[in-house]
């Protein structure tokens, strides 16, 4: 693997950013620097590349910012603290509706877990 320019990968962090939709806070420039340096190629023609939206280094970008894994309950410290401090929470305030979101992407094992959660933890009749 190739050692990656800065200037570089603020660039490519930058085309990430636009390809992606994603704001530029949430893409980790180390992931962008491993994705240019598996790439093999000078900086500057990564980066040229990049710019005309070449497929394998768009690709490499849209890699470098996903998760890359989905499966159930993923993060399990997660649902522990929604059942342990969000679920009481809305059973206290009588709560008669609960809305939650779950990023879509991958294969909804996410979405699936928190619903699976949040049906196991939620009382009938709130």
């Amino acid at each position: 693997m190739r050692a990656v320019d800065e200037r570089v990968v603020e660039r490519l962090t930058e085309y990430a950013a636009r390809y992606t939709g994603f704001s530029l806070d949430a893409i980790l420039p180390d992931a962008i620097r491993r994705a240019a340096g598996k790439l093999a190629e000078d900086g500057e023609r990564i980066l040229l590349r990049a710019a005309h939206g070449e497929g394998n280094v768009v690709r490499a970008l849209y890699q470098a910012v996903s998760v890359g894994e989905t499966f159930f309950f993923r993060h399990p410290e997660q649902f522990a603290f929604i059942g342990r401090t969000m679920v009481p929470e809305w059973i206290a305030a009588r709560k008669q509706r609960i809305n939650v979101w779950s990023a879509g992407c991958a294969t909804g094992e996410e979405a699936y877990s928190l619903a699976a959660c949040l049906l196991d933890l939620v009382p009938r009749h709130v």
